[in-house]
């Protein structure tokens, strides 16, 4: 028999296939009532495309605690399945945030059978809880995936599979992002090989190329579209899911924290980066953003204007007046002038007169 893993011409053969049938004949899934490490099984939350997921309790008596157990699914097994899961609940163990489902224990049956357990989210998915919720709700929802999301990246983590049935949201109502079972490092190079959810894979995740921060962003993008169907949706939002979905990587958002940024600036009726607007735009956030101030400064720019052209206008209506007065004064002078000046030419003409009239006894 070959010793090469998997045998050109003859994959029956191979290594790696023979391990793998050994790895099927000894897979067993739990059943309700089975002791898995400190847990009881309990009902069947959900089945992914390697792994099904139990609702489990502690049972061993130190605290009580109900967690999401996951264990490989053995009806329709994959090659490599095991290194995924240990993997995964590698990955999971360096990420703490309230945004994401937190590890809680994992560990290795007698027979080899790999399982972890993360924290429970007695909730349902993001898409289901958004129906009763109003735009802001919803973009706020969105948000907190965001900043989820870049805490896996700041991490070296790479989700790869945003969508709705992997967030969950809380009784608190709080998201909480799940299921890193194609989550790669960003270091790693290549697509992902265990497959994706096609309506939420980006482009180059399509197209098998190698998953980063800006595969992420692409995805969350397509949340947000999702989350607001049906709905108004006003310009900027439109932009900025435009930016989040572009087409080149480069042209998205350079982190899922600057996606959360201009989210966090539409709810505050801030300017968004994504739009691109120019003084007008700003200046018109500005104006709704704070409008019993900007009423108050406008109606005192008014005033101003209104007080600066009413002493304008007195101003000119008194030097109008000034140079009336001042008109009518030169006109009396040249009047009293004249006057003076015809007296002066009668005398003057009757004293000539006199001079030149004949002497009489």
């Amino acid at each position: 028999m070959s010793t090469d893993r998997l045998k050109p011409g003859a994959a029956l053969e191979g290594s790696l296939f023979l391990g793998f049938l050994r790895q099927l004949s000894n897979c067993r899934e739990p059943l309700p009532g089975d002791r898995v490490g400190p847990y009881r099984i309990g009902s069947e939350l959900g089945r992914g495309g390697s792994a099904v997921v139990f609702l489990a309790d502690r049972v061993d008596g130190a605290f009580r605690h109900q967690v999401a157990l996951k264990w490989l699914r053995c009806d329709r097994p994959v090659p490599g399945g095991r290194e995924m899961l240990a993997r995964e609940r590698e990955l999971l163990s360096s990420l703490d945030h309230p945004y994401i489902a937190r590890l809680i224990d994992g560990g290795e049956t007698g027979d080899g059978q790999l399982w972890f357990a993360i924290d429970y989210v007695a909730g349902e998915s993001i898409d289901h809880h958004a129906r009763g919720l109003d735009l802001a709700a919803r973009l706020q929802l969105v948000t907190c995936v965001c900043l989820a999301v870049h805490h896996a990246h700041d991490h070296g983590l790479i989700h790869g599979d945003i969508k709705p049935a992997n967030v969950r949201v809380d009784e608190r109502g709080r998201p909480r992002l799940l299921d890193f079972g194609i989550a790669r490092l960003d270091s790693a190079d290549g697509g992902c090989p265990y497959g994706f959810t096609p309506d939420y894979a980006s482009p180059e995740q399509r197209r098998g190329e190698a998953l980063s921060a800006a595969s992420d962003i692409w995805q969350l993008g397509r949340l947000l579209v999702k989350l607001t169907e049906g709905m108004k949706v006003p310009a900027d939002l439109r932009a900025i899911s435009r930016r989040a979905m572009a087409s080149l990587p480069q042209a998205r958002y350079p982190s899922a924290a600057a996606m959360a940024a201009d989210l966090d600036a539409w709810l505050g009726d801030r300017p968004v980066v994504a739009h691109e607007g120019g003084i007008v735009y700003r200046f018109g956030k500005r104006l709704r953003r704070n409008r019993a101030a900007s009423v108050v400064s406008l109606s005192a720019l008014l005033f101003m204007l209104g007080g600066s052209f009413w002493f304008a206008g007195q101003m000119a209506a008194e030097r109008d007046m000034a140079r009336l007065q001042a008109e009518r004064a030169e006109a009396a002078l040249v009047q009293m002038e004249t006057a003076l000046s015809q007296a002066h030419w009668h005398q003057r003409e009757a004293m000539t007169c006199e001079r030149q009239a004949p002497w009489s006894p």
